[in-house]
């Protein structure tokens, strides 16, 4: 019984430092492309995030997304920004030594200002919708990460797709 126990302490004990060797956390930036809903035309989007990695397979991140600024390209012309936090949990699915696919689910704070040629900002609206993604990553070394992904964010009753490439430094 007592070989048991310690057989058992000793693989549990061997899991969480191997799990513990993968932890530690995050920061990243990305730029990419969103495509905005209905009549609006598509736009550069940027992001910077900080995550922390809790194990080799679970993260948690949290990133200022600024969607970009899309216009409808009738005149008189309506511009829409979008910009949000966005919190996901992110699920990690190693390939090998570097490279890596990941899929994330969270919530999206978002904040859209409309504004119309000629008069300037002429409404805002805000609000929390989920947002979801997936991609890859290659680590080129131990502390550094490219990466590319893909997310949908729900805008009140829109979707905002981007596409994005980016690096993260580990720490």
């Amino acid at each position: 019984m007592l070989k048991k126990i310690l057989v058992t302490s000793s693989l549990a004990t061997l899991a969480l430092v191997a799990g513990a060797a993968h932890a530690g956390g995050y920061v990243g930036a990305s730029v990419g492309h969103s495509e905005f809903p209905d009549d609006f035309d598509n736009s550069i989007s940027f992001s910077v995030k900080g995550g922390y990695k809790f194990s080799e397979n679970f993260a948690f991140e949290a990133a200022y997304l600024n969607l970009g600024k899309a216009d409808d390209g009738i005149s008189p012309v309506w511009e829409a920004e979008v910009t949000g936090i966005n919190t996901s949990v992110v699920g990690i699915a190693p390939i090998n030594q570097n490279l890596e696919v990941f899929a994330k689910v969270g919530t999206f704070f978002w904040s859209v200002d409309l504004s119309e040629e000629g008069y300037g900002k002429i409404a805002e609206d805000d609000g929390t919708d989920i947002g979801f993604g997936f991609g890859g990553a290659y680590h080129i070394t131990d502390d550094i990460s490219v990466f590319a992904e893909y997310q949908r964010f729900d805008v009140d009753d829109g979707d905002i797709d981007n596409f994005s490439v980016g690096t993260n430094l580990y720490f």
